[in-house]
């Protein structure tokens, strides 16, 4: 769904286009100055937006939770900068900013119609840049099962797998993909597919429930998984914060080993040629490093494994507990160098970082769960002010004394006051008023506000927090149950 804001509208509102998971593109007229936070929050698929020059003020999280990848502004450069600075609007710098475009004007180049599991969009060319790019995007059709076979793409039932668009909160469903007798069953997932960032995720496991990996966002969007055996699971996990499209399956190849050829009966078969001592074959060599999602690894007997590069987009990651079957235990010599990830969680099964590993990237924060951690001298060369998250007793917290590098403590008590939403000093009426907001989403929380907010500890920011607030604030009560942990 693409949105053309009427020119009479001078201000776009707080969280007012909030959960649209539909709203694909958006085109903000002149009239509008200010753009209120959280106003396109969780539009999972807006992907382009035009804003013009008249705009002058937009606040923090306008775009938190959505996926957008082109910015055509009707100012310069540094008017962009100046809109943008201190705005907490971090999906924009990963977006691409066409600045000074006249009059808002891509010149069409062509079309491409949406299918059961495809998007359509529109494509179109910079004037400035030159490039093209895709628009106005048009979500899939979807399958139409008739006697188990979709009437669209002419696909059997099996081959039609697809979560519900969009799909639900609290989603805790699994898709199994059999096919007896192959050694390998190779997925690719449509290009329409996204879950929401940090709050949803897709599982893909094989027979035996090895994780192979897990996914979140547009992480699978036309992207193919390789699972070896005659099985994959596809597990889809959501909580109770917003949805967003979910996947589809766009093609499912089967690979088989050759098949054994019998002799006719009555027939014998032709004896093979006995090897020449010559022809001994060699032994078996090292297994070369192997592609596994997005990261290279290199395996061991143990089913333990060295994580060799990285060849994701991803710029925040969450290395997996097991890979493919293999335990990561170390990053190895220049695994991550002059690579774009900003943050980075290690599991506790990695002991090791090695020479130059991430070297030169754009490391911004790491964080090390492993008590016992190797960690070599140049390990965080170039990397300024990257800070390193870790245990007070942990190898890594020394390593980041000795090094001078800044510290943040995963056992350290924060020095929260539970019930001050607002930062006043003060528990009172106006953070009752805040936490309502939150629940009933209105407003997205800080992790502090966050935190903070939840002072009966149930895990939610909800009214009855609010109600504890209020008594608090009244005297009616000394202390938050959360204070008392």
């Amino acid at each position: 769904m693409s949105i053309e804001i009427p020119d009479s509208v001078t201000s776009i509102g707080e969280s007012a286009f909030y959960g649209c998971s539909s709203l694909t593109s958006v085109e903000i007229p002149t009239s509008v100055m200010s753009i209120e936070g959280g106003a396109f929050g969780n539009c999972h698929n807006l992907k382009n937006i035009i804003i013009p020059e008249s705009v002058t003020k937009m606040e923090s999280y306008t775009f938190v939770y959505t996926n957008l990848e082109h910015v055509i502004f009707g100012g310069s450069e540094d008017e962009w900068k100046s809109l943008t600075d201190n705005s907490e609007n971090e999906v924009l710098q990963s977006a691409t900013v066409h600045c000074n475009v006249a009059e808002n004007v891509f010149s069409k180049e062509g079309q491409v119609l949406p299918d059961c599991v495809n998007n359509g969009y529109t494509t179109y060319k910079c004037p400035l840049c030159e490039k093209k790019y895709a628009f106005d995007l048009v979500l899939p059709m979807g399958h139409s099962i008739e006697n188990d076979i979709c009437s669209k793409c002419s696909k059997n039932k099996e081959d039609c797998m697809e979560s519900s668009h969009p799909y639900k909160n609290n989603t805790d469903q699994t898709w199994t993909i059999y096919r007896p007798g192959a050694d390998e069953i190779r997925i690719t997932f449509s290009s329409a597919t996204i879950l929401t960032n940090d709050n949803d995720y897709i599982d893909i496991y094989d027979k035996a429930d090895n994780l192979i990996g897990y996914y979140q966002g547009t992480d699978l969007a036309a992207q193919q998984i390789r699972v070896k055996g005659d099985m994959v699971k596809i597990k889809l996990e959501s909580d109770d914060i917003g949805t967003a499209y979910g996947f589809a399956i766009s093609d499912i190849e089967v690979i088989s080993a050759e098949p054994t050829v019998s002799p006719e009966p009555g027939k014998t078969p032709k004896p093979t040629d006995t090897p020449k001592p010559t022809d001994t074959p060699k032994p078996t060599e090292t297994t070369p490093p192997e592609v596994v999602e997005v990261f290279e690894i290199i395996g061991a007997e143990d089913q333990t494994a060295s994580i060799d590069g990285y060849i994701g987009k991803e710029t925040e990651l969450i290395i997996p507990k097991e890979i493919n079957g293999y335990k990561p235990t170390s990053i190895s010599t220049d695994a991550f160098k002059d690579s774009p990830v900003t943050s980075i969680v290690l599991p506790e099964s990695v002991t090791k970082i090695g020479a130059g590993a991430f070297a030169g990237s754009s490391l911004k924060r790491i964080t090390i769960t492993a008590n016992e951690i190797e960690i070599a001298e140049d390990a965080f060369s170039g990397c300024e002010n990257v800070i390193i998250c870790c245990l007070s007793t942990s190898k890594a917290y020394a390593f980041a004394q000795a090094h001078g590098i800044k510290v943040e403590l995963l056992d350290a008590k924060p020095d929260i006051l539970y019930g001050d939403l607002d930062g006043s000093g003060d528990v009172d009426a106006n953070d009752a008023l805040l936490i309502l907001k939150i629940a009933a989403k209105l407003q997205i929380p800080t992790e502090e506000q966050r935190i903070a907010g939840d002072v009966d500890e149930s895990g939610d920011v909800d009214a009855n927090d609010a109600l504890d607030v209020l008594k608090k604030a009244a005297k009616l009560i000394d202390v938050f149950l959360a204070e008392l942990k």
